[in-house]
């Protein structure tokens, strides 16, 4: 693990994310409005995905319409089944699932946002 998890997040067992691919706007007025992304302005697809602190893959759900929120897919998704006591979860302001986690027995982690365009450390 770095050093600069050591230090403040010694149980941090993933940081996650979603990410939207995007796609060909589908015939199906149905998947059309299953897939349009408000966000990106376009029709998408979004996936969470878990990185270990060390840059491996850990977890990658499977593929949702752009118009589900970050929360739903990270409780449907089965992410939550994989979580054990006491790990840390690292994520952005918009995972709002500090208490998915407690009923877990584990904690979310959320770093200082970033000012202007400078990078975190």
């Amino acid at each position: 693990m770095p050093d600069q998890f050591k230090k403040s997040c010694k149980n941090l067992r993933c940081i996650i994310d979603c990410t939207e691919i995007f796609i060909e706007k589908p015939r199906s007025l149905d998947l059309q409005a299953e897939t349009w992304s408000d966000s990106k302005k376009h029709n998408t697809l979004k996936v969470l995905v878990g990185i270990t602190p060390n840059g491996q893959f850990s977890f990658v759900s499977r593929s949702y319409g752009g118009r589900a929120s970050d929360v739903h897919i990270v409780r449907e998704s089965g992410f939550l089944d994989l979580i054990e006591p006491y790990d840390t979860i690292m994520a952005d302001r918009g995972f709002p699932i500090q208490e998915d986690l407690m009923l877990c027995f584990s904690s979310l982690e959320i770093p200082p946002a970033a000012k202007g365009n400078r990078q975190m450390t």
